[in-house]
């Protein structure tokens, strides 16, 4: 009997985030192993699902991934009951479908995978990128001792007992997951975020032209903002840096104010593009911008950072200290990651990392190569369907 995958995530195939990317390019993976994938996600206006799958199920997402978190939490629990009808009532040869691959961070699709288990035999992973709720907390936005946040983890315990796997994003992650779950230590393994890309090979003699930073993604409270205005403000209207910055997010709101009050001629904003067109954007410019808040207890690597390594961008950024992310960053010579969170140990940086670039440490080929290495869509696909067998760490 042919493998089928089910996959379910809240993320809408128009939103452009690294969680669309990475399944787009696991279903491309599936189609290239003759895997039938069979996807569950959420759906906004004008979006057309994800064209490539066997089999598209799709929900109406109201207040979809809105700054309210009362908004937010209406509609995810909408999105998941919906889903989990649609399971129930409309799916077709239940019993065939292998595997379900479960990706977070929204908890809410939870009535979804029980309806799964009730119903099938197939084997639950469960692809964890957020603590939820523990990371609500961390930045700010639930008190730990608020009713609603100790309802939060008893949702988030009982949805640890329902996969057979589950797979965390670095060795960090792990670390606090244990500490979360010790129950669950047998579950638990590494499994990298994963993207497939031509690995442009740009050139990166930049003599005589402005250096260009490429931010692209979500710019949201979880990357905070305080560092990105310093760096920004310290080469306002510079001649030799450029900062360009595409997604979505109340960041960019936010930096637009502030390129008014700076009359800030070398800030630029553009609007989101579809997945197809994403790396030949971001194979136009320089260094990749990556930004997490240095208070964060977590240990998750931006889906961002994946990006511009396969375009062979080098990174630049400020991470939380347990972020594994600035670790990968200096053993393989992608870019420099810094995890002092002081604002002028960061500024040094920046200037360290322009001139490091000015002077050539960094090879466009050798990024894209040793990304592409790291960051397979083809390892993933193999340790999703045989949980048994873990992936190689690569340069670790």
């Amino acid at each position: 009997m042919e493998k089928q995958l089910l996959i379910v995530t809240d993320a809408a195939a128009s939103a452009n985030s690294s969680t669309t990317r990475e399944v787009v390019d696991l279903i491309s993976e599936c189609n290239k192993r003759g895997v039938v994938t069979h996807i569950y996600s959420a759906r906004v206006a004008g979006d057309k699902g994800y064209e490539y799958a066997s089999n598209g199920t799709y929900s109406w997402a109201p207040f979809y991934k809105s700054q309210s978190l009362l908004l937010r939490f209406v509609s995810e629990n909408l999105l998941g009951v919906s889903l989990a009808l649609k399971y129930i009532f409309l799916q077709k040869n239940k019993k065939n479908i292998s595997t379900v691959l479960w990706i977070t961070p929204s908890i809410f699709t939870i009535y979804l995978i029980i309806a799964i288990k009730k119903i099938s035999k197939a084997d639950v992973y469960l692809m964890l990128r957020d603590m939820f709720p523990y990371w609500l907390a961390s930045v700010g936005r639930l008190h730990s001792t608020s009713c609603v946040y100790k309802f939060l983890v008893q949702f988030a315990n009982y949805q640890m007992k329902l996969p057979k796997k589950i797979g965390v994003e670095s060795e960090g992650a792990k670390k606090i997951f244990l500490k979360l779950y010790p129950e669950h230590i047998e579950k638990c393994e590494i499994l990298f975020n994963w993207m497939d890309c031509a690995s442009t090979s740009t050139s990166l003699d930049k003599s005589g032209q402005p250096i260009r930073f490429i931010y692209a993604g979500n710019l949201g409270f979880a990357q905070g903002y305080d560092l990105i205005f310093s760096l920004i403000s310290k080469y306002a209207n510079s001649s030799d840096v450029e900062f360009h910055f595409i997604g979505r997010g109340e960041g960019f709101s936010i930096l637009a104010k502030l390129k008014s009050s700076l009359s800030c001629g070398n800030l630029y904003f553009y609007e989101q593009l579809p997945v197809e067109y994403i790396d030949n954007f971001i194979s136009q410019f320089d260094i990749g911008l990556i930004f997490l808040k240095n208070d964060l207890n977590g240990s998750n690597i931006p889906g961002k950072s994946m990006g511009y390594l396969l375009n062979g961008l080098p990174v630049f950024g400020s991470v939380n200290p347990e972020c594994d992310l600035s670790t990968i960053v200096r053993i393989n010579n992608f870019g420099f990651i810094d995890v002092s969170g002081d604002e002028d140990s960061f500024l040094d940086a920046a200037e360290m990392m322009l001139n490091n670039f000015r002077n050539g440490k960094y090879s466009s080929k050798n990024i894209g190569e040793s990304a592409k290495k790291l960051f397979s869509p083809s390892s993933a696909l193999q340790q999703i369907l045989n949980s048994r067998v873990p992936r190689k760490t690569g340069h670790f």
